[in-house]
């Protein structure tokens, strides 16, 4: 029998500064953002970087099953990786699950990105608004980008502030028996 630990902490740290540094650069393309006349480029780029990164993290703690799970298999028979069971801990509250901690704070991050995007695709000529409404549909599309793009940094920030203190540890322990 051998025990075989594998460590997230560096994957981690590596997802968040992303997020982070993608978020940054994107807060100043989005300035003046006009979604006919916008670096849309260099905007994609930073939002691909962003889900890949935030998917990652996702994918520890909340994997999409594979084809054989969706066809009755049990997931043991499907996997080969280390990715199953992974362990979160917080050195001060050792006996505690933070693995619902991890995947909510992970999925605001998705679900924001997801709803940026959504906007950010949205082209305000085609958009509807009220009658009365107090804002035009480029205003609105604006109000709307930048309150997505406020909620990414600080789940983002929050897990790597908690990984880098030290406080919180992500790894897989697994125990294989030794092939003869």
């Amino acid at each position: 029998m051998d025990l075989q630990v594998k460590e997230y902490n560096e994957l981690i740290v590596d997802c968040c500064t992303i997020i982070l540094q993608s978020h940054k650069n994107l807060e100043s393309l989005l300035e003046e953002y006009d979604f006919h006349s916008s670096n849309r480029a260099e905007i994609d780029r930073n939002l691909i970087s962003m889900a890949v990164a935030s998917n990652k993290m996702l994918d520890l703690v909340h994997p999409l099953p594979t084809s054989g799970e969706i066809h009755g298999l049990p997931k043991e028979a499907t996997t080969v990786d280390f990715q199953d069971d992974v362990l979160i801990v917080d050195k001060d509250h050792p006996k505690w699950n933070f693995v619902p901690w991890f995947k909510e704070k992970t999925i605001a991050i998705v679900e924001a990105l997801k709803k940026l995007m959504e906007f950010l695709e949205q082209n305000p000529d085609k958009l509807n608004l009220h009658p009365k409404a107090t804002m035009t549909p480029k205003q609105y599309i604006n109000d709307m980008i930048g309150s997505y793009l406020r909620e990414i940094p600080p789940y983002a920030q929050t897990i790597l502030n908690m990984i880098e203190s030290g406080r919180l540890s992500i790894s897989n322990v697994r125990l294989e028996e030794e092939e003869d």
